[in-house]
């Protein structure tokens, strides 16, 4: 256990998900299901925190591990559900929600008929304003990981060629000789082949790859250290 009493922070993206519940239906294909004018009579329905912060902050407190969870919610209907759910799962761990007065509470409804794919109608609501600056770093200084998730999901996060989702890469990046950085962003970031890099770099491609293998695995420690999972 942490100084803080937290070990794990979860931060990032987090809904409502709202899951009609068919009845015995014959399979079908979806548009025969939901046709439009047709009354489908319903089972029930229901209502669990989503996202990453609403699913992988409960399943750890499941497991008994103290986690804080970071998100952003508006002062509306769901999102007082949302903020019911989440005590309800892991209590105390929404204790560091943000609840914003005139944004809107992130939901997705879920269509799940038997013996057919998902479909998701989803409204991403105040997730695409979270930000760097919602994220209390002393708390997550003082625990012993960070996961935060769903950038494609998140406007500021995918905004501006993903900029503020790279700062944390591009400063781990900085920390790696130069050798090996530029080895990796030319793999990894710009996803040239081996050969193509050996031109680039005039060496051989053994040469490459062993660089490749060391950057990688020495960005991985470098992340750890900073209490990063991606």
């Amino acid at each position: 256990m942490q100084a803080n009493g937290c070990e794990v922070v979860v931060a990032g993206h987090v809904c409502l998900d709202i899951t009609p519940t068919f009845g015995r239906i014959s399979e079908a294909r979806l548009s025969e299901i939901l046709r439009p004018g047709k009354l489908l009579k319903m089972e029930g329905v229901s209502i669990n925190p989503g996202g990453t912060v609403g699913n992988t902050g409960p399943a750890l407190h499941r497991l008994g591990v103290k986690v804080a969870l970071m998100g952003k919610c508006g002062d509306d209907p769901f999102g007082h559900i949302l903020l019911e759910r989440l005590r309800d799962l892991a209590p105390g761990a929404e204790a560091r929600m943000q609840v914003v007065a005139g944004e809107r509470t992130s939901y997705s409804v879920v269509i799940a008929p038997p013996g057919v794919d998902r479909v998701f109608l989803h409204c991403p609501g105040a997730n695409d304003t979270f930000g760097p600056e919602d994220v209390e770093l002393g708390v997550v200084r003082g625990a012993r990981l960070f996961h935060f998730g769903y950038p494609p999901l998140m406007k500021r996060m995918y905004d501006d060629g993903g900029r503020e989702a790279g700062e944390l890469l591009q400063g781990a990046l900085q920390k790696l000789s130069p050798e090996l950085r530029e080895t990796v962003i030319l793999r990894d970031l710009e996803e040239l082949e081996y050969r193509e890099i050996a031109r680039v770099l005039n060496v051989p491609e053994g040469t490459v790859k062993s660089r490749l293998n060391r950057g990688r695995a020495e960005l991985a420690k470098i992340l750890r250290r900073q209490r990063v999972t991606i």
